[in-house]
């Protein structure tokens, strides 16, 4: 849940990716790892929730393992790292210039094989303006 006012974000993770925050402040990358098992995995399972705060012009990108699990010819992962400097180099862009950047980074790294496992990215970036 994204608060605008107060600019908090409150999440859980229920077995997914990480979700990336580019926080613009400190022009970095925080990784948001609090979670638990995949939904309907076990029967009873509670989520833990965390807060974290955000600024103008931060990201958080949400993704599926098909895009930093996307291989090269050699085998190679995309992973986290190039996914975090194809944000990095893209950050001052709309959400929607991000996703098409994230999509076409993987897929000129994968190559011309198909994809293989669906390729999900959601880019919400925080206005630059006062809250």
């Amino acid at each position: 849940m994204f608060d605008t006012e107060t600019r908090r974000f409150v999440y859980a993770n229920a077995g997914h990716q990480p979700t990336m925050h580019w926080c613009a402040g400190r022009e970095g990358v925080e990784w948001l790892r609090t979670g638990g098992a995949a939904v309907g995995l076990l029967p009873e399972v509670a989520y833990e929730t965390e807060e974290v705060a955000f600024g103008p012009g931060d990201v958080f990108l949400f993704y599926t393992d098909g895009i930093t699990d996307a291989e090269d010819a050699s085998g190679l992962d995309f992973g986290h790292e190039r996914l975090a400097e194809v944000v990095r180099e893209n950050r001052d862009r709309s959400a929607r210039a991000i996703v098409s950047a994230v999509h076409s980074a993987v897929e000129s790294f994968r190559g011309p094989e198909d994809a293989g496992d669906d390729a999900t990215v959601i880019v919400v970036r925080s206005p630059t303006g006062p809250a």
